[in-house]
This record gives C-alpha cells, structure tokens and sequence, in this order.
C-alpha cells in the first residue's frame, strides 16, 4: 500500500455525545489503514486551565495516529520549534485514509510538559459523561480500552515523546 506525503487531511474528531470536531491539517506522512503524521497550525489559542497552560495561536502541533493503538498524541511547539509538550488522548475506532483520519475520543487525556512528569486531565469529564447517560456506551467496552489504553500509555509516554519530538521537528523542516 503506498504511502501519502504532503497532501490536505482532515482529522475527525467523534465524541461520546455524538458530536464532531474537524481539523483541517497537512498529511506529511499517511499509511491508510495503519499509521499517519499531520501538521496543523493553531488558529486560537488554546487553553487548558487544568495544568495552567495555553497553547498560542500560531504553535504548531504534529499529529501522530495509529489504527489499533488506544491512544494518539500531539507533539506542540512554538512556530521557532521549540517544544511547548505532549497531549496523549486516549482514543478508540482510529480510521485512516488518504483523505480523513476519524477516531473517537474516549475523553481522558494525558499531558507531559518538558522536563516533567505527566499528569492526567478530564477524569471529572468521564464521570460527567457517565451522569449524562453515555454511561452505556462506556458500559458496553469503552471502560475497558479506557483502562487497556491508560496502561499502555503509561507504560509507552516517555519513550514516545522523547522519539517525537525529533520527528516533530523533521516534519516542520521538510514540510
């Protein structure tokens, strides 16, 4: 199957709720059906009072997706490259094709900033989920890959930063 360099992507984002977000992003590196690297330029700031950080309109953030994996991840950096962190979302039902990347979200996140340790975000989102009736959809296998996938995270964060970041920065030179 070939491989898809520098062509526009969107990223669908499903939530729990039934509701979408959609990003339109550059596809640096696509494998339909297996794995995909996007770049997309942040045209707001983006705010994450849990851990007192904003991201600024204008960083970058390199999107990394796996078919079969439980999580994706977003390297951010400022438009000089200089790395601003990781955001791991836990994730399920990854699609990739040439032209979309679709994946749902399973709502708990996990942030690492430079130099530190990780910290997970929205665990009152999961429970407020739950309470608004989307607790049979958790029920019936989300908890599940929720839990698979926090272990695997735990277990793969650190080593995956550390080896992104490098190709992070590859995609903003050669893209």
């Amino acid at each position: 199957m070939p491989v898809n360099l520098n062509n526009p992507i969107l990223e669908i984002k499903r939530r729990l709720d039934g509701s979408r977000v959609e990003f339109s992003c550059q596809g640096c590196l696509v494998k339909p059906g297996r794995h995909a690297a996007v770049l997309y330029t942040l045209d707001r700031d983006w705010h994450f009072p849990q851990v007192g950080l904003t991201v600024p309109a204008g960083s970058i953030s390199s999107g990394f997706f796996w078919e079969g994996k439980p999580f994706n991840l977003y390297h951010w950096m400022t438009p000089e490259g200089e790395t601003i962190g990781d955001y791991f979302n836990l994730a399920a039902e990854t699609v990739i094709t040439y032209s979309t990347i679709e994946w749902l979200d399973l709502v708990l996140d996990f942030r690492i900033v430079p130099g530190g340790e990780g910290i997970w975000l929205d665990e009152d989102e999961m429970g407020a989920a739950a309470g608004a009736g989307l607790h049979r959809q958790v029920e019936a296998g989300l908890h599940s890959q929720v839990e698979a996938a926090k272990t695997e995270l735990l277990a793969q964060s650190v080593q995956l930063s550390r080896h992104l970041r490098w190709l992070s920065k590859m995609l903003i030179e050669n893209y």
